[in-house]
């Protein structure tokens, strides 16, 4: 069995906090602080979080938008080897092209076995998915 303090600087995928229909209410909601209801929007799927803390049986992880949430080692579906090279709002250079972005979407390409990135450049969020080996820090 893995300690909880195992999970601190890990980071892993994690689905949906909690979801809502009109006809039941809220819905697995009994794996989280109760307290992050108003962080959360429902339906919203969290994506590659990074957990930073251990708190009364919890992990408390952050996520994309830099806000700190609590939630049960049990939720989690797939703990990632490493950590990825670059970190939300980090700004990056594509390698082959003067184009300068922030990091605004991480994601882990599960045949790859790699972490993927999406940017936002000059206000403007881009489709194209960019692999490590394509972007640099910019400095």
């Amino acid at each position: 069995m893995t300690a909880l303090n195992d999970f601190i600087g890990k980071w892993f995928y994690h689905d949906t906090i909690y979801w809502k229909d009109d006809l039941s209410g809220y819905k697995n909601w009994d794996y989280k602080n109760p307290s992050d209801k108003s962080i959360i929007l429902p339906n919203e799927k969290l994506g590659l979080v990074n957990c930073i803390d251990v708190e009364d049986n919890h992990l408390l992880i952050r996520h994309k938008k830099n806000v700190v949430l609590k939630i049960k080692p049990t939720s989690i579906l797939l703990l990632l080897p490493f950590p990825p090279m670059f970190k939300f709002g980090e700004k990056v250079i594509e390698i082959r092209r003067p184009i300068i972005g922030v990091i605004r979407e991480i994601g882990w390409h599960l045949k790859e076995q790699k972490y993927y990135y999406f940017l936002t450049v000059n206000n403007k969020d881009k489709s194209r998915r960019y692999f490590e080996e394509e972007l640099n820090v910019f400095i």
